[in-house]
């Protein structure tokens, strides 16, 4: 990382920042904006896209924000040295995890205390680790492997929700494993899957419903997270990371080079522009994206307008 780190692994170094901090300091100003990474990670008014502030002047992915808004976990360096990091609106960039390339995907628990990932080489079990950082601990073990690399905890921390690269299935358990259900299957008929490959899911705030996005022209479908009614489940036809707004009635689409903002049904595409970005010689593309919780003062976060 770069001199914008304050902390280490153990420093347990906040310069008097705690977690839960309801100062949201900088990121006061973009509140309900989406924020997407690359050679910095700028946040965007969704409604306003002309509006952009940079919040991290440093190559990053913001993985995901708190509840309340007060800080934002983010991804640095490059693979197999990925960091994670965690910043504050009113206070310094703190270390939490790395390097470990292992680790594909990290959340913020519900109560901004702790940053919960799973890694890959050891994929029986959710880990944990304090936003001050400190030791990683087991949260929970897993009674079988996790064969996927980007599986995705429920907003209220008890869930997870994960595709399987071998059987193309989503499936829901809880953290400890158990109640472990199976969602949509393409071998069940449902038909849609089709030929495309599905690689991610995210839950919406409210934990009723999921996205799960793919890409080489998959799409993006909106399902209930319990199964049901599964055949009036929606189909998007743009593929990529996916984002809900505060109130789950939007969301927004990484595809390609341009930052999709919809309604939850598809319609009212808004394209926003991102331009290509470039992270220590390696060209792509943000892969990553995470919608401030907040709601606007000026905005209750409406629908997008006819």
């Amino acid at each position: 990382m770069g001199s914008a780190s304050s902390g280490s692994v153990g420093s347990g170094s906040l310069g008097g920042t705690s977690a839960g901090n309801s100062d949201l300091g900088t990121f006061k100003s973009v509140r309900g904006w989406i924020a997407v990474g690359g050679q910095q990670i700028v946040a965007i008014d969704p409604d306003h896209p002309s509006l952009r502030k940079v919040i991290f002047p440093e190559p990053g992915l913001p993985m995901a924000w708190s509840r309340d808004g007060s800080e934002l976990l983010i991804q640095t360096g490059d693979w197999p040295n990925y960091l994670y990091e965690v910043l504050w609106g009113d206070g310094p960039l703190v270390r939490v995890a790395g390097p470990g390339g292992a680790v594909q995907r990290a959340w913020l628990s519900p109560d901004g205390a702790e940053v919960r990932y799973w890694d890959s080489v050891n994929p029986f079990a959710l880990m944990g680790v304090d936003v001050r950082g400190g030791t990683p601990h087991v949260i929970a073990r897993f009674p079988t492997p996790i064969a996927s690399d980007y599986p995705d905890l429920s907003p209220d921390g008890t869930r997870i929700a994960f595709t399987s690269i071998l059987t193309r299935a989503l499936s829901t358990m809880n953290v400890d494993g158990s109640h472990r259900r199976r969602i949509l299957d393409d071998r069940q008929g449902s038909g849609h899957f089709n030929d495309a490959e599905f690689y991610a899911a995210a839950w919406s705030p409210d934990g009723r419903r999921m996205a799960l996005n793919g890409f080489a022209g998959g799409g993006t479908i909106l399902v209930n997270a319990d199964g049901a009614d599964l055949a009036h489940a929606t189909r998007l036809p743009r593929s990529g990371a996916v984002s809900w707004s505060p109130d789950g009635s939007r969301i927004a689409i990484w595809d390609v080079a341009h930052l999709l903002v919809m309604n939850a049904d598809g319609t009212h595409v808004r394209s926003i522009h991102l331009a290509r970005v470039r992270r220590s010689g390696s060209l792509g593309w943000p892969l990553w994206m995470a919608w401030n919780p907040m709601t606007p003062a000026s905005s209750s976060s409406p629908l997008l307008p006819n």
